[in-house]
């Protein structure tokens, strides 16, 4: 489509407000004007940045890396998603952020603007300088995988998005409270747009492609990838994140920071399925399992196998890998 080129001539304060902050998996993507980018780029300072430290931290960037390049390579086998402005890079290097308060930071730099036939200004090119995330809580603790790997794969689908503009009249309620500083901007001023609809479009797709290889799968919720759904998700506080609020599974990497082993809920029943009992199962074990249910359904004789519903036998290894809610049978 035909484009005109657009001088941007937004105050320092509203480029500043569009760096975001405050609850929400993510603050915000940085990013510069054309004019800006002959010059240091806005989030250049170190003060977000840790120092090489503990090995806690190292360990949670090797396991986000390791994450990132799985889903490359499973994405590496299809078509790009239409959405996508570009595919997903390697080498957009991880750090983690002292700054408290932002889940997350996508350090974007914008060569230029212009303005497409719609009369939206959009990048004709950018570059992702790094991929910023809060590891640790106030106390130093690591924080928990299943608020990491959604932080990160948020991040992720920044990178992938075609940064844009719109005047901050124009924009939601909902998606300023994502990015509140573009609020300082007058309503017919140019701010960012971190949280388009093709931005949730392509943090639908890498959740998708995390769900289908175990690495992370969102809480069960109807219509879970639909956009309003999403942004829901994206309003979560990192104090109600770490209150018991239920932030989704990783069947790889539960347990790869260090946190214990999560009880499975599961539903047993015999072979006749004629009883049907709830069971938490602290041990993930067919030797848990039959014990619980020896006791749970009362069972006389000696039971010695268990299969998923469908009848497909269920051993540790499968076990492991199962949902909450799953209905095991003994036989």
């Amino acid at each position: 489509s035909s484009v005109r080129r657009l001088r941007l001539c937004t105050s320092a304060s509203a480029m500043a407000g569009a760096l975001g902050g405050g609850g929400g998996v993510c603050a915000a993507a940085a990013a510069t004007t054309s004019a800006e980018a002959e010059g240091s780029p806005l989030n250049q300072g170190s003060e977000d940045v840790q120092p090489p430290g503990t090995a806690d931290r190292d360990l949670a960037l090797s396991l986000l890396q390791h994450a990132r390049e799985l889903i490359i390579a499973e994405m590496e086998r299809g078509p790009l998603p239409d959405t996508f402005f570009c595919p997903l890079s390697r080498d957009v290097p991880l750090r983690a952020l002292s700054r408290q308060g932002f889940h997350g930071k996508c350090d974007i730099r914008v060569d230029r603007y212009e303005v497409d036939d719609d009369g939206i200004p959009r990048a004709v090119a950018f570059a992702v300088r790094f991929i910023g995330l809060q590891l640790h809580d106030q106390n130093g603790t690591i924080l928990p995988v299943e608020l990491l790997l959604p932080t990160f794969l948020h991040e992720l689908a920044h990178t992938v998005t075609r940064p844009e503009m719109r005047r901050c009249g124009d924009i939601p309620e909902s998606l300023l409270r994502l990015q509140p500083h573009a609020r300082e901007a007058g309503a017919k001023d140019f701010v960012e747009v971190h949280h388009s609809d093709v931005f949730y479009a392509n943090f639908s797709a890498l959740l998708r492609v995390a769900e289908k290889l175990g690495i992370y799968t969102l809480p069960p919720s109807p219509n879970k990838f639909a956009p309003k759904s999403l942004m829901r998700f994206d309003n979560l506080d990192l104090e109600a994140s770490l209150g018991g609020l239920n932030l989704g599974r990783s069947h790889l990497f539960a347990t790869a920071l260090g946190a214990p082993a999560k009880p499975l809920q599961v539903l047993l029943t015999d072979a006749a399925r004629s009883r049907q009992k709830p069971v938490t199962l602290p041990i993930r074990s067919i030797a848990e399992v039959l014990a619980q249910a020896k006791q749970r359904l009362n069972l006389r004789r000696r039971h010695t196998s268990v299969a998923d519903a469908s009848g497909r036998a269920v051993d540790d290894a499968r076990l492991a890998s199962l949902e909450d809610g799953a209905l095991l049978v003994v036989a």
